[in-house]
Formats: C-alpha cells, sequence, structure tokens
C-alpha cells in the first residue's frame, strides 16, 4: 500500500515571468513491500521556488520534516539482527527536483529527483517519472505509466561483525494504470 499527498500555496509571484516563491508540504507513506519495506513515512514542509509558463514547469523544494523508515523482519532476523534494529525515525532536510512538461497532443510527463538526509548522512534517493496520455472515453480519462526507482543508505543500520541488514539497498516500482474520475 501507498499514499502521497501535497499542499502548495504561491506566496510572492515575480510578475509576468512565471517565477513563483512559495510553501509546499508533502507527506508519502509505504507499507509493506515485496523488497521488505514494513513501513516508510516521510513528511517534509518546505520553500519552493518554481518557474511556470501554461503547462511546464520546473521547481526546487527544500525544507525539513520527518523521515522513517522499517525493515520487515524475514531477511534482517535471519542476519542476525534483532527487531529493535529495524526501525530508525529521525529529523530531516530533504530537496526535492521536480518538472512537468505538456505537449499539443495533452501527452505529458511529469517526474522528480528527491534526496533524504539527516545531520551526517544521506538517507535516501529516489528518481520518478510518469506519463500520462489521455483517452476520450466515457469511463477512463486517461493511461498513466510510472516508474520510481528508490536508493536507501543501510550503513546506519548495520552492525558491526555482521552481514548487512539486507541484501539489497534499492527499490523499482513500475505501474502501468488507468485514472478513472469519479463525479457526481
Amino acid at each position: 500500500m501507498m499514499a502521497n499527498g501535497s499542499l502548495s500555496q504561491s506566496l510572492v509571484n515575480l510578475d509576468d515571468s512565471g517565477i513563483t516563491l512559495g510553501w509546499q508540504t508533502d507527506v508519502s507513506w509505504l507499507q509493506n513491500t515485496v523488497s521488505g519495506v514494513e513501513e516508510a513515512l516521510q513528511a517534509q514542509l518546505g520553500i519552493g521556488l518554481n518557474y511556470q509558463r501554461q503547462a511546464d514547469a520546473v521547481g526546487l523544494v527544500m525544507g525539513g520534516g520527518y523521515y522513517g523508515l522499517e525493515f520487515d523482519d524475514d531477511v534482517p532476523e535471519a542476519r542476525g539482527y534483532s527487531r529493535e534494529a529495524l526501525k530508525r525515525s529521525s529529523d530531516a532536510l530533504a530537496w526535492k527536483l521536480f518538472f512537468q512538461r505538456s505537449l499539443k497532443t495533452a501527452l505529458s510527463w511529469d517526474g522528480y529527483w528527491q534526496q533524504w538526509r539527516d545531520q551526517d548522512n544521506w538517507l535516501e534517493n529516489k528518481l520518478f517519472l510518469a506519463i500520462h496520455y489521455p483517452i476520450l472515453h466515457p469511463v477512463m480519462d486517461s493511461l498513466n505509466v510510472s516508474v520510481s526507482y528508490t536508493r536507501y543508505n543501510l550503513a546506519p543500520y548495520r552492525v558491526q561483525g555482521k552481514a548487512p541488514i539486507l541484501p539489497w539497498d534499492e527499490n523499482l516500482l513500475f505501474r502501468l494504470y488507468a485514472e478513472i474520475p469519479l463525479t457526481w
């Protein structure tokens, strides 16, 4: 299961240049993945600098928040790690570089590159890309493809003299889905 949400508000618009400065908050939650993440929760509040012209946009958000990550005990327990060693959370800093591009055919794509850091190390790097193709159908609104690649820093979990906590340090999620608008 996974859920994501974002809220933003422009605070300053620089005339007709398309540049805005504002705040943004993002929340991301992930639970019970096939690759061993039991739960991941990230929440960020930051300042964003955005440039938008019609349906095209690019921007950078920098801020701070909460970063929590817990691994399923199947693999780590077999490697000699206790359940207490599987969960870490901390205050963290994050930055996110994002883009959105639309073509005249209404085909569009968007994506981002995000990094979470604590005081000393990076915690997680994530790359995301989604392609959206509109469909003129009474039920479906669009057909979408997305790819999400996440790499975790597992060094803070490692105990001296033991094997790494997990045999992997990355996730790849590929999705093909249709958007179906609900209207009443």
